[in-house]
């Protein structure tokens, strides 16, 4: 039974659409679901105050709500979430309701493009960082994420209710080399996991031995990968490349906090924006 503590309760999630009800006697403006502040603060920073912004408190309950508000007749209202690595918004376009995703897996990962990079490099780094093809850095970035990504795909394929959260992936990338330490990587997630499968099984997956097929994004991400496990990366990619920070200013949340800074005044040049604008609409 959910808890009223819970930030993911069915409590939270009927005050959601009471308050859009309440809201929509008042208000013409378009509503947005979304699944929490951090994308409602995005958002708002990037289109202003044309849209009603509304968080969910997760996906889960995004998705319902746009689901049960839609049916209940309620107009103008529109979800945006992340696509992750499971197929639950898959399944869902599927019924036709009014969702969009980010590019890529997260709001996080869809900002981590070269142009963001560029500002964030330019930014904290020396003289040299000028100097760096974007294209090849977003691309080692990238394959770098890429055995994370593997694993969070088959976690949800194969139910392996595994502790992503609670993994450091900086702490598994070596900073003179920038290799990434599978083996220790796996081990360190089986460790803070639950009921892990056993070590080899996660290692094959990470390494590619067993064949994985990421999700696909229907609005054209380059590379496929989580925007948390992107800036624990880039973190990491900033103290070798650049040398101009220290461990705790480049942890992956310090990270993401940078990235949605930097990412937020250029959104509305991004192809993604014009095509939440087509389908959103303006205030009426």
């Amino acid at each position: 039974m959910s808890s009223p503590d819970n930030p993911l309760s069915i409590r939270s999630y009927d005050d959601l659409i009471g308050r859009m009800r309440q809201h929509r006697q008042v208000d013409g403006r378009p509503i947005v679901i979304v699944e929490g502040t951090t994308d409602e603060q995005f958002l708002s920073d990037a289109f202003g105050d044309i849209w009603m912004f509304f968080p969910a408190a997760g996906r889960i309950n995004a998705l319902a709500a746009i689901s049960d508000a839609t049916r209940a007749g309620l107009q103008a209202i529109f979800c945006v979430v992340d696509r992750d690595f499971d197929d639950e918004v898959t399944t869902v376009e599927k019924s036709g309701l009014p969702i969009i995703t980010y590019r890529n897996a997260d709001l996080e990962a869809m900002i981590s493009t070269e142009d963001t990079l560029g500002v964030i490099l330019r930014s904290f780094g020396r003289e040299g960082a000028a100097a760096l093809d974007l294209d090849s850095c977003l691309a080692e970035i990238a394959l770098l994420t890429r055995p994370i990504s593997l694993l969070r795909r088959a976690n949800f394929l194969y139910g392996w209710g595994l502790n992503f959260d609670g993994t450091e992936p900086a702490d598994k990338i070596d900073q003179r080399t920038l290799q990434f330490n599978i083996v220790g990587y796996c081990r360190a997630l089986a460790v803070a996991s639950n009921n892990p499968p056993p070590l080899a099984d996660l290692i094959e997956v990470a390494s590619g031995q067993t064949s994985v097929s990421l999700p696909s994004c229907p609005y054209g991400a380059k590379y496929y990968f989580n925007g948390k496990d992107f800036a624990a990366v880039l973190g990491v990619f900033m103290r070798k490349k650049l040398g101009s920070l220290n461990k705790a200013q480049s942890d992956r949340k310090h990270v993401s906090a940078i990235l949605r800074s930097s990412a937020a005044g250029r959104l509305r040049r991004d192809p993604w924006a014009s095509i939440l604008e087509a389908n959103v609409g303006p205030a009426f």
